[in-house]
């Protein structure tokens, strides 16, 4: 395990924690995004506190990778359903475009660290230890 207190949690904790961090990243999606405000409102939630808790996740409305490829364009290659701002994304991802254009996922400080942390308990989770040395087939980024 990377980090025991958290990897073993019990369930209720965890669930409550997850809940919370929900709600945060709704509302953090409806102040930042016009693209997914208009989305949300449209499926009839105009509030992070419309859209509910975790337990309501299903009610969300999915997102098709062609909506955001619409909103694409020259000018704004990433798209606009972008909910940081230029001088908060430390990197940049790109697909290949074997489909089409390139798609662009642009990650802040925050959502890094996110990446580093999951792809570290991966590893723990499945046996690798500090100091080992593995041969992955990992993706470079989280697409």
């Amino acid at each position: 395990m990377l980090e025991p207190e958290n990897e073993t949690r019990p369930w209720a904790d965890q669930l409550a924690l997850d809940d919370a961090s929900y709600r945060t990243q709704l509302a953090y999606l409806l102040q930042r995004s016009a693209f997914y405000r208009e989305k949300l409102a449209a499926a009839g939630f105009t509030s992070a506190e419309a859209a509910g808790g975790l337990a309501d996740i299903a009610q969300l409305p999915l997102t098709e990778k062609g909506e955001i490829r619409a909103t694409c364009t020259p000018g704004n290659p990433i798209g606009a359903h972008l909910c940081a701002t230029p001088s908060e994304i430390v990197r940049i991802y790109s697909t290949s475009g074997t489909t089409g254009a390139p798609s662009y996922v642009p990650l802040t400080a925050g959502d890094l660290d996110n990446w580093v942390t999951a792809s570290a308990r991966s590893y723990a989770a499945s046996g690798v230890a500090p100091g080992q040395r593995i041969v992955s087939t990992y993706n470079a980024g989280p697409f």
